[in-house]
C-alpha cells in the first residue's frame, strides 16, 4: 500500500486518505482528509456568515426551482375533469394522503408528493371535497414526467433572481 506524508500533521497515511486534486502531479491533495476537515471546520467557526448566506440563497433558489417545476407540470397536464389549463386555478389534489406539494424541500420529496396527486382546477377541487366528484387511486395511472435536470445548472440560472444584503434581507 502506498503511503504519503501529510504536510499539515506530518503523519504518514495511506494515499486513500487524501482527497483528489487534478492540479497536482500525482492527483492528490497535500493534506490528509482529517486535516482538511479540521481546517474547513476552523474556517467555518471563524466566519460562518458566508457559509450561512450561501446555504440560505441555495434554499431560496431550490424553492424557486420547485415552484417553477410545479407550474410546468400544472400547465402541461391541466385539469383532469374539465378543459381548464390556466396555472393560477390549478391545484394538486392528493389521492394518497401526504404533505402539501408546496412544503417539499428536496427534489426527491417533491417528486414523491407529486406522484400521489392529480392536477385539478379549483372548481373541481371544491366539488371533490363536497363529494360531488369521486377521485380514486386508479386515476393515478396518469403519471407526470417530473423533469430531471441538473439542479446546479438550474440554481445557476436562478442565482441572479435572489440577492441577499449584508443585513440578511432577501431581494428577489
Amino acid at each position: 500500500m502506498q503511503m504519503r506524508i501529510c504536510t499539515r500533521c506530518s503523519v504518514a497515511r495511506p494515499i486513500t486518505e487524501f482527497n483528489k486534486r487534478r492540479s497536482k502531479v500525482d492527483g492528490l491533495q497535500l493534506q490528509c482528509q482529517v486535516c482538511c476537515r479540521e481546517q474547513a471546520n476552523a474556517r467555518y467557526r471563524e466566519n460562518p456568515a458566508p457559509y450561512k448566506r450561501r446555504a440560505r440563497i441555495a434554499a431560496i433558489n431550490r424553492k424557486i426551482y420547485l415552484s417553477d417545476t410545479a407550474n410546468k407540470i400544472r400547465s402541461e397536464v391541466g385539469c383532469m375533469f374539465c378543459p381548464e389549463r390556466e396555472i393560477c386555478v390549478l391545484d394538486f389534489h392528493h389521492v394518497i394522503k401526504g404533505e402539501p406539494v408546496s412544503r417539499a424541500y428536496t427534489f426527491t420529496e417533491f417528486e414523491t408528493e407529486v406522484r400521489k396527486c392529480v392536477v385539478i382546477c379549483a372548481n373541481c377541487h371544491r366539488k371533490i371535497h363536497a363529494g360531488l366528484i369521486l377521485v380514486t387511486i386508479n386515476m393515478l395511472d396518469r403519471t407526470y414526467t417530473v423533469p430531471r435536470v441538473v439542479l446546479a445548472k438550474t440554481l445557476q440560472r436562478h442565482s441572479s433572481n435572489v440577492m441577499l444584503t449584508n443585513d440578511g434581507k432577501i431581494h428577489a
